[in-house]
C-alpha cells in the first residue's frame, strides 16, 4: 500500500501546473491543472446563456479521461473554477484515501 498513501500525501501536496487558457467551440476555458500522483487534474469553466458559469474537471490517467460535469451555475469563474478544483482533489481523496 506504498502508493496509496503516497497518493494520499499527494493530495495534501498539489504540484501546480500553469496552462495557458484555451478556448474550443463550445467556449469552454481550462484554466489551470496540477498533478497528484499519477493524475492530472484539469478544472474547466463553461459560461451559461444566463451569464453565469459552470464547472466540470477532467481527471486523466494515462490514456483515459474521467470527466465530470456539475450542475451548480456560479456567478464568477473564479467560484466554478474553485469549486471544480475542490470536486477533483475530493474524488481522488475518496478513491484512493478511504479506509
Amino acid at each position: 500500500m506504498p502508493q496509496r498513501s503516497a497518493l494520499c500525501a499527494a493530495t495534501q501536496n498539489l504540484t501546480t501546473r500553469s496552462h495557458r487558457t484555451v478556448r474550443n467551440n463550445m467556449n469552454t476555458t481550462l484554466e489551470k491543472a496540477f498533478s497528484v500522483g499519477k493524475y492530472l487534474v484539469s478544472p474547466l469553466t463553461r459560461p451559461t446563456e444566463s451569464g453565469l458559469y459552470t464547472a466540470s474537471v477532467s481527471i486523466r490517467n494515462g490514456m483515459h479521461d474521467r470527466v465530470f460535469r456539475f450542475v451548480p451555475e456560479f456567478n464568477t469563474r473564479e467560484s466554478a473554477l474553485r469549486y471544480a478544483e475542490a470536486e477533483g482533489r475530493n474524488w481522488l481523496q475518496q478513491r484512493h484515501c478511504a479506509a
